[in-house]
């Protein structure tokens, strides 16, 4: 932490008349303010089961597929993840007699899985989340290949945020009203780094990875899944970038969501912002 060194100056003023010197200060105030950086995660949803499993068998999936981590602290975040022991099984590298294998799985580019151990490891490839940022992962399981006792296992998955100078933000604008019918969303996005400085060079290609509309108001929203939508974001200058993205012309009149994922290579943020598609005329 930097130390801020507050000067007195004395300055010796000579006045006629007088046999002695009169002193008068100055002083300089700084007032300084400082934020606490608040470091919070959730995990949704926070139970999951795998059912009844067989022994011996690779690649078991849970009934629920995929899981969120969310910063919901104030602060740049790394995540890093850990796995542990069942009730009677040991988790290990590889399957054996009371030993099972627990993966976590990300899906960029492709969907990959990685074995957990009982100590920390990096959760994705990002260094730095930005506050209410989420990540995506999955879970999988290989069975022991025998077991000495039969009844329900229980473990847990940890996540883990730790502090993090570096990192980016968005600030999206969805535009509109746009009247039903209309085939693209204009929306802009301003990409600033952890010092406010714009972040330029983002490509659709590399940076703007994921473009999601849902219905509703927040904390009301549905996905709409089963929209296809394409994206291309081009840079105007100074970290601000506008998109154009379609097609939403099967949408009818209501409220609705943009949400954008961006990333500069190894730092991610997420930004969202409502929008209105009114009756046509």
């Amino acid at each position: 932490m930097k130390k801020l060194l507050l000067i007195l100056t004395v300055m010796v003023l000579l006045v006629g008349g007088l046999s002695a010197p009169a002193f008068s200060n100055s002083v300089g105030v700084i007032n300084v303010t400082a934020d606490v950086a608040q470091l919070s995660v959730t995990v949704s949803p926070d139970t999951i089961s795998y059912g009844l499993v067989p022994m011996n068998t690779t690649g078991v999936l849970p009934d629920i597929t995929m899981i969120f981590a969310t910063n919901t602290g104030n602060c740049f975040v790394d995540m890093q993840i850990k796995g542990a022991n069942t009730t009677d099984w040991a988790l290990g590298e590889t399957a054996g007699e009371n030993i099972y294998v627990h993966y976590w799985g990300y899906y960029f580019p492709a969907l990959t899985y990685t074995k957990m151990s009982t100590d920390y490891d990096d959760l994705c490839s990002w260094e730095s989340y930005a506050p209410y940022t989420k990540e995506l992962f999955f879970l999988m399981m290989d069975t022991p290949t025998s077991s000495s006792s039969y009844g329900t296992q229980e473990t847990t998955v940890t996540v883990m945020v730790t502090y993090e100078e570096e990192g980016i933000r968005g600030i999206l604008e969805a535009g509109g009203p746009y009247t039903a019918g209309t085939a693209n969303i204009t929306a802009t996005a301003n990409i600033t780094d952890q010092d406010n400085n714009p972040v330029t060079g983002l490509t659709t290609e590399s940076n703007f990875l994921a473009v999601n509309l849902f219905s509703g108001t927040p904390p009301d929203l549905t996905w709409l899944s089963d929209l296809t939508l394409t994206a291309e974001w081009t840079e105007v200058g100074g970290g601000i970038y506008t998109g154009e993205i379609g097609d939403i012309s099967s949408l009818t009149a209501g409220d609705y969501f943009l949400w954008a994922h961006v990333n500069d290579g190894t730092h991610v943020t997420e930004m969202g912002d409502p929008f209105v598609i009114e009756e046509s005329p």
